[in-house]
C-alpha cells in the first residue's frame, strides 16, 4: 500500500515536470515561428547587421520562454504541494473526528462491563459476548483508521468510506 501511494505521489511530480517541459517546448516553437518572419537571411542578406539583431532577438526570446516555462513549472509544483497539504489537513480532521466517536463508544463499552459485573451469571455471559463483539468491531475500525492515517495526498479519500462504514457498524451494534 505504501509503495502504491509513493508511486502515485511520484507520478504527480512527474506529470508536473512533463507539463512544464511541454510548455517550454510550445513557447520555444511559438517564439521561433514568430521571430523568423522578416529575418535578414530570409531576405537574402547574409551577414548583415539585421541578421545579428534578429539572432539577438531570438536569443532574448528563447531566454524569456525558458524563464516563463520555469515559472510555470514552479507554480505547478507549488499548486500540487498545496493540494497535498489540504488533503492531509482534511484527512487529519476526519481521523480525529472518528477517533473521538470511537472513544465515546469505548466509554459505553466500559459502562457495559461495569454493569455486567453486577448481573447474574447468564446475563453476565451474554453481556460479555456482546462486549467481545463490540471490541472486535472497534478493532476493525482502528485498523481502517491506521490505514487512513498513513495514506498521503488524495489517496486517503478512497479509504474514507471503509472507515465510515466500520464506524456506523460499530455504532449500530450498540
Amino acid at each position: 500500500m505504501k509503495s502504491l501511494l509513493s508511486m502515485l505521489k511520484s507520478s504527480q511530480v512527474f506529470m508536473v515536470q512533463a507539463l512544464a517541459f511541454w510548455v517550454l517546448c510550445l513557447l520555444l516553437v511559438m517564439s521561433a515561428c514568430g521571430s523568423n518572419q522578416g529575418s535578414a537571411t530570409e531576405k537574402g542578406y547574409p551577414g548583415s547587421d539585421t541578421e545579428k539583431t534578429t539572432q539577438e532577438e531570438d536569443d532574448a526570446a528563447a531566454e524569456k520562454v525558458e524563464r516563463e516555462a520555469e515559472k510555470v513549472g514552479h507554480q505547478a509544483e507549488h499548486g500540487a504541494a498545496e493540494v497535498g497539504a489540504e488533503a492531509d489537513r482534511e484527512r487529519d480532521a476526519f481521523v480525529a473526528g472518528v477517533r473521538k466517536q470511537r472513544d465515546e463508544l469505548d466509554a459505553k463499552i466500559e459502562e457495559m462491563r461495569q454493569k455486567a459485573d453486577q448481573q447474574g451469571d447468564q446475563a453476565k455471559k451474554e453481556t460479555q459476548q456482546r462486549i467481545d463483539d463490540l471490541e472486535a468491531k472497534r478493532n476493525q475500525l482502528d485498523t481502517k483508521l491506521d490505514e487512513v492515517g498513513k495514506a498521503t495526498g488524495e489517496a486517503w479519500k478512497d479509504l474514507k468510506k471503509g472507515v465510515e462504514d466500520a464506524a456506523k457498524e460499530l455504532e449500530a451494534a450498540f
